[in-house]
């Protein structure tokens, strides 16, 4: 038990080690489960934090580290190995991708950015009004935007919105 009064699992997702992390979740709710691995690949790291770890630590960690990582799953916080922490920042800073766009996804989210609203968008590009709504629908939904401006945010990040079209 941990001082918080949850139970604290710390495993190695071995072979079967991701089946016990989601075993151990489904069985004990309250449960929290620190991971001790000998690797930390991405892979690895998302697929135990999925089945629902709450640390990732490599098995190089020391006693004294180990022991305050429990401490801190138990408390309820997240701790990751230090590898692990610095991808995910490197990951969190960089600029988003907007690749997987199509070329008309890329043209609505431009003019967004650049602070249309979906009026101007659709005479701007000449689409009907619910075209434009619908791209940017499907826009939210594959980058998981939680608003218009977070939308304008990561999208100006990520260079769109910088040339500000003419409005016709």
């Amino acid at each position: 038990m941990g001082a918080a009064g949850t139970t604290v699992l710390v495993c190695d997702p071995g072979a079967d080690g991701l089946a016990l992390i989601a075993e151990r979740v489904r069985a004990a709710p309250g449960a929290r489960v620190l991971v001790v691995a000998p690797r930390c690949d991405d892979e690895s790291v998302l697929a135990a934090l999925r089945a629902g770890a709450h640390g990732y630590l490599l098995d190089t960690a020391d006693r004294d580290d180990v022991a305050r990582a429990v401490r801190a799953v138990d408390a309820g916080g997240l701790v990751l190995a230090p590898p692990i922490a610095d991808r995910l920042a490197n990951l969190l800073s960089a600029p988003e991708s907007f690749d997987e766009l199509t070329a008309r996804q890329r043209a609505v989210l431009d003019l967004l950015a650049a602070g249309m609203d979906n009026a101007v968008i659709a005479r701007q590009l000449r689409l009907a009004p619910k075209t434009v709504r619908n791209h940017l629908s499907a826009i939210f939904a594959r980058y998981r935007f939680t608003s218009r401006a977070d939308a304008i945010t990561r999208a100006r990040a990520a260079g769109f919105g910088r040339d500000k079209p003419q409005v016709a």
